[in-house]
């Protein structure tokens, strides 16, 4: 399949729009499992940083796509915020505070992983061409479609609705929560994504997703989507700006991808022991949400406010992804 070549962020850009979404539905064609239903193709046009460019997105089983091209040389590096952490941390273990209190052990847990990350040849990695979810998801619900606030039109996946025909209606008749749905609504788009409420474990949703091709997000793909595809953070670092992440979270980046501004959310990756986003807490403190709590791979954010917060208002969240892997 020659259009596999052109799947890599140094050919894909230059091609024709109608050329990109020719490759594109050949993607949807092989990679993409049988049993899923794909219910809408289209070409969007996304300006971000006075650049124009052509996205191409697809809905899949009630979940929004959008094509991110691949990376030969990707390039990781120590997080920029390393020094500022260590000084946070430093103060959340010294002052004496009984709600801030991080062990020592953690603390040298959390640096030593940390320097693994610092650049040299070894940490470049080829990144492959997927289809990424244009949002994070909670994990209490299965994403099964949208709803336009301004026009009322609807994309449901077919299984669903006709399982839940009635109490659909319902749903978007009241605009109220039922006892199988809710939606999370953009605020700037008014579309709101519908979900069928969940309670799965993470494991169990993680592997309801793999039966179709579908995976969740590993650190690697994380880092370079919330770089916009840049190949490299060198020497900064592989974080953004905040005040780019506070611009990102409410406009999509470069890939046309949501990412959330605050630290109050984890993202789960395919690893189950590893965890992006956040802060960084004790071992044990999410043990209600999952097996094992050790070190989560996140920004480091001691506030006494995230302390004092009921540990129901962090919220663990996935991104699935679909990989077209390249031999």
């Amino acid at each position: 399949m020659k259009e596999l070549k052109t799947l890599y962020s140094d050919v894909w850009y230059d091609l024709a729009p109608d050329l990109q979404l020719k490759n594109f539905q050949q993607i949807l064609r092989y990679f993409v499992s049988p049993l899923s239903e794909i219910q809408e193709i289209k070409q969007v046009e996304h300006r971000f940083m006075n650049q124009q460019m052509t996205l191409c997105e697809v809905v899949i089983d009630g979940l929004r796509y959008v094509f991110v091209p691949g990376i030969k040389e990707f390039q990781m590096s120590y997080d920029r915020d390393l020094f500022t952490k260590k000084n946070q941390l430093l103060f959340a273990i010294n002052d004496g505070s009984k709600e801030l209190k991080v062990k020592e052990s953690q603390y040298h847990k959390f640096f030593d992983y940390a320097y693994k990350y610092t650049v040299n040849r070894s940490d470049t990695y080829r990144i492959d061409p997927m289809l990424v979810s244009v949002t994070a998801l909670p994990v209490s619900g299965t994403p099964v479609g949208y709803y336009n606030m301004y026009d009322g039109r609807k994309i449901i996946s077919t299984v669903v609705n006709n399982k839940f025909q009635s109490e659909l209606a319902e749903f978007f008749k009241t605009k109220k929560e039922t006892a199988h749905f809710f939606w999370r609504e953009n605020s700037l788009e008014k579309v709101a994504q519908v979900f069928k409420k969940s309670i799965l474990h993470p494991d169990q949703l993680m592997e309801n997703f793999s039966k179709r091709g579908v995976n969740f997000i590993d650190a690697r793909e994380y880092y370079y989507i919330k770089s916009g595809g840049a190949n490299t953070f060198f020497p900064w670092g592989n974080s953004l700006d905040p005040q780019t992440v506070d611009r990102l979270y409410y406009l999509p980046n470069q890939f046309g991808i949501k990412i959330r501004k605050d630290d109050d959310n984890y993202l789960m990756t395919d690893n189950p022991f590893r965890f992006m986003d956040g802060v960084v807490l004790p071992e044990g403190y999410l043990t209600k949400y999952i097996k094992y709590a050790s070190f989560f791979d996140s920004g480091f954010v001691p506030v006494h406010d995230y302390f004092k917060k009921p540990i129901e208002e962090w919220e663990m969240e996935y991104r699935p992804v679909i990989r077209i892997k390249i031999d």
